[in-house]
């Protein structure tokens, strides 16, 4: 309880800054912006992406970031999204909080926080068509490993070698574009038993991952402004239905038509950001 209150008081603190920093009135805070309005079909369905994914059916993170990107720089899109897959985490781990598997996903978590430390400090030098280019290679590179995965039955020994190798790609990934899902899908599918279990221990060590990720954000890349706070809480609606309809859809949804999304939203959401930017 007192590590809750602590953090929650972290992020009201950060708020306040946010706030301060960008010198606007509350007033302002209020007026949900004009891009939303205007893209406001293509933002929701983001939303909806975005809390399918995080509901079990990934990676359509993969192709809600590619329709936000059509719509949002990468840094905005990054600091939009940030908060919610914070919040759209909370469900699928309290559903799945009795399969999580805790001491599995700490061995990653620990190597996790290092990417994101890499992440954050190569982020702060490259431009938006090198921060697309990044994002376009770790997804493409999200979809390669998880046809290798199903092809051959890979089996990882988990040695700090190991671990230290998928902890700081996934963590780098992460912070970079939100791409880290196929990196430790390899970790987790060779450590744990069944696909709520996966679900229960991916979705605990993301609420701390992505709690640190929204830190950095603020504090080292301070890419957060009033406007993309509102722009995020219109979104949570959108999400939270997502996120309800994907635990119904995983009950009846056929294992051949859940790959063939997620090899879609893959490669075409991987090859469109790579190819527009070169």
């Amino acid at each position: 309880m007192l590590h809750r209150n602590i953090l929650e008081r972290v992020y009201i603190t950060s708020f306040l800054i946010i706030l301060y920093n960008n010198k606007v009135s509350l007033y302002h805070y209020k007026m949900i912006p004009e891009i939303v309005t205007n893209h406001l079909g293509l933002i929701a369905l983001s939303g909806i992406l975005l809390g399918l994914d995080k509901g079990g059916l990934k990676p359509l993170s993969v192709l809600a970031m590619y329709f936000i990107l059509k719509v949002f720089e990468p840094a905005m899109m990054l600091s939009i999204f940030a908060p919610l897959l914070l919040v759209g985490e909370l469900y699928p781990a309290y559903y799945y909080r009795k399969s999580a598997n805790r001491p599995v996903s700490n061995k990653l978590l620990v190597w996790m926080l290092v990417g994101l430390v890499l992440g954050t400090l190569v982020g702060t030098h490259i431009n938006q068509a090198i921060f697309c280019i990044l994002i376009g290679i770790f997804v493409i590179a999200m979809g390669v490993i998880n046809i290798i995965l199903e092809r051959k039955e890979i089996k990882i020994k988990p040695t700090i070698a190991i671990i230290g190798i998928l902890g700081s790609l996934a963590g780098f990934g992460s912070i970079i574009g939100n791409a880290a899902g196929g990196i430790t899908n390899i970790y987790f599918l060779s450590q744990t038993k069944n696909k709520r279990e996966l679900l229960g221990s991916s979705s605990y060590l993301y609420i701390i991952v992505n709690s640190a990720k929204l830190l950095l954000y603020i504090f080292i890349w301070k890419i957060f402004s009033t406007d993309t706070i509102v722009i995020t809480i219109s979104l949570v609606p959108f999400l939270l239905i997502g996120v309800i309809l994907a635990t119904a859809i995983i009950k009846i949804m056929p294992e051949v038509v859940f790959k063939a999304i997620f090899y879609f939203s893959v490669f075409y959401a991987g090859l469109s950001l790579l190819i527009g930017n070169l």
